[in-house]
């Protein structure tokens, strides 16, 4: 029967949902690919939940400011939003808010406004209204400088490096060059402001500077007026300078700082939003409200890395500092393993000391009753009864010490039983290993724990075969050779002891395979044999008695290979869900490569050509069975980030133009952009990196010799020569034979210094192996 009252109370709830939940608006002053917006914006998006509708607005100010802009802007946002319920709006940054003090008034009418990462709130008209409430962006130079100097005491210069195109820069430069004079009085060091603007020039006075420290707040232009994000501007500086940089912005963070006092736009997006739900549900915004939130999102952050590059200790950070790319110590990194083996130790010499001193007073006692009975045994007539008690007392002691020693022995092979079975169970959480090493431990263990059996064997049935992984005794390579069949095996059910060899293989087995399966065999006297069914497979654990043996299985044999059988059923279940997950990954990098080429390889034979001879040539290198897999997996997606690249370039049939060129280099960057996570580890250093050269030409970062990964040496080359060797829009495919010439001494675009010369000899001397393998996929 319906529960007509449950039903109405949820539709109710879903429908008060509906009704009252809250719109708010949240205007970021710039564009979403800046780190500073998109932390603030998760740090809003994390901290709201259900209850509030959020619209999400990005003005992107940085590349556009003028006037007519912001016209504009107010144009589009009243045409969207004008009949809409807003109950609140976030503005984030400057340029959001002065757009909302100037345009506000005409579609968002007596709406509360909280604002985030305001510059100097001090120096804006915040209390104008009621109706605004907020954080600044408060830079703490202060504390930055005397945590750079807490650590670098000695340096006589600090060089501040500023941009002068920004909003933040602009007011930054103000307030450094108002209080220059109080700093150099207050530090007694040489302060040096540095506008920094195009990225040549930036870079050559950067590599003057000297004995001293950087803290920066400045954004760089290329040459072509666009402006670097902040993270490469600091990438590009921190490469060019010796001096040790610090910062107030968590951006940098990660990018090439040592640390400072730094200002987190994923916090100043949490305390604004934690501000908007008061102010939603009808509480009180305090200024202790206000000054509370303007700390908490500040913090003092530490970059490991940076620490090690210029011998900075961690004992010398202040207290509550949060350090990235931390490394821990061998103690700190084991210490519980530690103090649990020192702990056992103790214990363990503690028993030790304790049997020596009972083994000391055993031995005092028995010299006592030795002098007692010497001097019994001169009145041997007068104390015969209390001597024969005696013996009698020195027989049971015997018998006791007998006793403690078969114990001793019963111990030590309980031991060794319980080392087989850890060794398995070890085997079994190493996910590396394979499920042919497992059932070998497996078997090996299951021999050493049942004395009676001899010999053994592990085999696994799939579909219509039937083949031997793993064998104690019996001859292996013989029975991987033999052509059986699941027909042809014993139908058991659970465990089930075989008195005779001959009915183990029934069914129509033809002789000629029966004679080598004998041959391939110990004689048996007895098998102890079970089985397990998991989807399409079936794993078959056989042990033996040798045929001469006086030996028969006992009754807790069958117990104790219950227990490995289920040790394997699930080690063979946690291996058949890595088999598909492994099977997803490598299906989903094909389609994303096939993607990537779709261009100009319409039968997507290119990324498939690249993957077999980056295999081959990884083998050729000598890299191990691993990593020669991983190269061929992931060789295919080295283009994935053409997806980004727009389709106008990507066939274009005649030269690029340079804003064209610059643009098509990109897609080595954009492959971040996909291949994310641990498993795709490899694959990003080959998109990332496969248009690097040896000599340092290349792109995007201009890495040189081994600072360029192995994986993306190997891919480089296979991807040249199989580019040279396809048409192309721009060009007819070259022959096997002019490729290879290109390739070895150069055609003016692309030279032998380009590549490996390990790497190149390894192409040369196997060559024509290479066209083999290139002319085969051609024709499949």
């Amino acid at each position: 029967m319906i529960d007509i009252k449950k039903y109405t109370t949820i539709l109710f709830l879903i429908f008060g949902i509906f009704i009252f939940s809250k719109n708010i608006l949240i205007l970021n002053s710039y564009s979403y690919d800046y780190t500073w917006t998109k932390n603030i914006t998760w740090g809003i998006l994390d901290t709201l939940n259900e209850k509030y509708s959020t619209y999400i607005e990005y003005m992107d100010t940085k590349r556009n400011n003028s006037d007519e802009y912001y016209k504009k802007l107010f144009d589009l946002y009243y045409m969207k939003y004008k009949d809409k319920k807003i109950d609140l709006v976030i503005a984030s940054d400057d340029n959001a808010y002065n757009f909302i003090e100037k345009y506000g008034k005409k579609f968002l009418i007596n709406i509360p406004v909280v604002f985030c990462g305001i510059n100097y709130i001090q120096k804006t008209n915040i209390n104008s209204s009621k109706n605004f409430y907020g954080i600044g962006e408060y830079e703490d130079i202060d504390g930055t400088i005397n945590i750079a100097l807490s650590l670098h005491s000695k340096i006589k210069n600090i060089y501040f490096l500023i941009d002068d195109f920004t909003q933040s820069g602009k007011i930054m430069f103000q307030e450094l060059n108002d209080n220059i004079n109080k700093y150099t009085t207050k530090y007694n060091k040489n302060f040096e402001i540095i506008k920094v603007n195009h990225l040549q020039e930036s870079i050559k006075k950067i590599r003057t500077l000297k004995d001293g420290i950087i803290i920066i707040q400045a954004f760089l232009k290329d040459a072509n007026e666009n402006i670097l994000s902040l993270e490469k501007s600091l990438e590009i500086i921190e490469k060019n300078s010796k001096l040790p940089i610090y910062g107030m912005l968590y951006s940098y963070l990660g990018h090439g700082i040592v640390g400072g006092v730094l200002t987190s736009g994923y916090y100043q997006g949490v305390e604004a939003a934690k501000i908007s739900k008061k102010l939603l549900t009808n509480q009180k915004v305090s200024k202790e409200d206000i000054l509370k939130a303007t700390i908490n999102s500040n913090q003092i952050f530490f970059d490991y890395n940076q620490m090690k590059k210029f011998n900075i200790s961690k004992k010398l950070l202040p207290k509550k500092s949060i350090l990235i790319n931390n490394t821990q110590s061998f103690f700190e990194k084991y210490k519980k393993v530690i103090l649990i083996y020192f702990f056992s130790i103790t214990i363990l010499t503690s028993i030790i000391l304790f049997l020596i001193i009972n083994i000391y007073k055993r031995k005092k006692a028995e010299n006592i009753i030795q002098k007692q009975n010497m001097e019994l045994e001169s009145s041997y007539e007068e104390l015969e009864a209390q001597h024969e008690e005696l013996e009698a007392t020195q027989e049971e002691l015997t018998k006791n010490y007998k006793k403690i020693k078969s114990e001793k022995q019963k111990n030590i092979e309980i031991n060794d039983k319980l080392n087989k079975i850890i060794e398995v169970t070890e085997k079994f959480s190493k996910m590396n290993t394979t499920f042919d090493e497992f059932c070998n431990t497996l078997l090996k263990a299951a021999i050493a724990l049942i004395p009676e059996a001899d010999y053994g064997s592990i085999s696994i049935m799939e579909k219509d075969k039937w083949n031997y992984i793993a064998t104690v005794g019996h001859d292996l390579n013989i029975l991987k050779t033999l052509d059986l069949k699941p027909e042809y095996a014993l139908q058991i059910n659970g465990t089930q002891d075989i008195k005779s060899f001959e009915d183990f293989h029934l069914g129509n087995m033809p002789q000629n395979i029966k004679e080598k399966l004998y041959k391939a065999s110990k004689p048996i006297k007895e098998s102890l044999m079970t089985k397990i069914n998991i989807e399409e497979k079936t794993l078959w654990i056989c042990l033996d008695i040798d045929k001469k043996s006086i030996k028969t299985f006992k009754s807790y044999s069958k117990e104790i290979i219950n227990t490995f059988i289920y040790l394997a059923e699930k080690f063979m279940r946690l291996n058949l869900r890595m088999d598909k997950v492994k099977s997803a990954y490598l299906d989903f990098s094909q389609k994303l490569a096939t993607i990537a080429e779709a261009h100009d390889d319409c039968t997507g034979k290119h990324v498939i050509r690249v993957g077999a001879l980056s295999e081959l040539i990884a083998k050729k290198y000598g890299l191990n069975n691993d990593k020669v897999q991983d190269i061929k997996n992931f060789a295919p997606l080295h283009d994935v980030g053409k997806i980004f690249v727009s389709n106008e370039i990507l066939t274009k049939n005649t030269k690029l133009s340079k804003e064209e060129w610059e643009e098509m280099k990109k897609h080595t960057i954009h492959a971040k952009r996909l291949l994310t996570g641990e498993y795709f580890e490899i694959a990003l250093k080959i998109a990332l990196n496969h248009h690097e050269r040896y000599d340092g030409s290349g792109y995007p970062m201009g890495l040189k010799g081994n600072e360029i990964p192995i994986e993306a040496q190997i891919v480089s080359i296979a991807d040249v020569y199989d580019a040279l060797r396809s048409d192309r829009p721009y060009k007819k495919a070259f022959t096997h034979e002019e490729t290879l010439n290109i390739l070895l001494i150069g055609d003016g675009r692309t030279s032998p210094k380009h590549f490996n010369p390990k790497i190149l000899k390894i192409f040369e001397e196997n060559h024509k192996e290479i066209k083999t393998l290139f002319d085969k996929i051609n024709k499949n």
